[in-house]
């Protein structure tokens, strides 16, 4: 019971310390917000890309097979290599290819 009086005290306190100086309580407010709200914005991506298992069945089975041709130091297989790679491998169950174009859309007309 002591402890609750103790806390209504202390509120109470609070209260006219931050209603003797408006601007510091807006600013103290303020702040606050935009700390609580900016940790939960990088808890929420965090979460999202580190901490929940992909939406996929036995997503910790998944992986990425890199080329090492070319002129970058890496990059999505070819057609002809993913067929290879399916025909000689014996490590992996299955495979899937993908391949991202990127283009530029400009309007009416050919870009």
């Amino acid at each position: 019971m002591l402890f609750i009086r103790m806390i209504g005290q202390d509120l109470r306190y609070g209260g006219r310390i931050l209603a003797r100086k408006p601007l510091f309580a807006f600013v103290a407010i303020l702040s606050l917000g935009v700390g609580i709200s900016a940790n939960t914005a990088i808890f929420t991506v965090v979460n999202s890309v580190l901490l929940e298992p992909l939406p996929y069945p036995e997503s910790r089975r998944l992986t990425v097979v890199w080329s090492a041709f070319g002129s970058e130091g890496r990059a999505p297989s070819s057609g002809p290599e993913l067929i290879s790679l399916r025909e000689r491998s014996r490590l992996f169950d299955q495979f899937g290819g993908i391949w991202v174009q990127s283009g530029a859309l400009t309007g009416k007309g050919e870009p």
